[in-house]
């Protein structure tokens, strides 16, 4: 695998966001499959990430408006993010997640709005630190990954 200053700049993004606790290992063996062959893994996984999300946080919205909070819907929800959070190494999204449902379990509302709040706020930058990546990605080429093993 080629070490441009761009692959070590990939390597360095990544292991910033492992150290941040923004991602965990599980990013890291997604780019190793996206290096294996797979051309733009990484992106179209992430693009169906947001995606899924915008949908998941709309669920989640309604269910914490309605005058009788549906746990159970956002039970259901959370644990379809979780499972996806946890696929992807999206990490404070997935603690985000776990905490939630803890609240669920509770029934306390205004301890789920809190939590949901902080969620959306780690999701926008989990989003914006991917674009971000993604862009440097794209510059780099066919062989676009590069994972720092020391």
């Amino acid at each position: 695998m080629e070490n441009s200053p761009l692959h070590q700049q990939l390597a360095d993004m990544r292991q910033s966001l492992l150290d941040e606790e923004i991602i965990n290992e599980e990013f890291n063996q997604l780019v190793l499959i996206e290096d294996s062959g797979n051309a733009n893994f990484v992106e179209e996984l992430l693009t169906l990430f947001f995606e899924d999300s915008m949908k998941h946080f709309a669920s989640i919205d309604k269910a914490l408006i309605e005058e009788a909070t549906d746990f159970k819907r956002m039970d259901k929800v959370l644990h379809e993010l979780k499972g996806i959070t946890s696929s992807l190494g999206v990490n404070k999204i997935l603690k985000a997640c776990i905490q939630l449902r803890e609240d669920c379990t509770k029934g306390d509302v205004e301890r789920c709005k809190a939590t949901f709040e902080q969620m959306k706020k780690e999701f926008e930058i989990f989003k914006n630190r991917m674009e971000e990546y993604l862009q440097v990605a794209k510059q780099t080429g066919p062989s676009k990954t590069f994972i720092n093993k020391n």
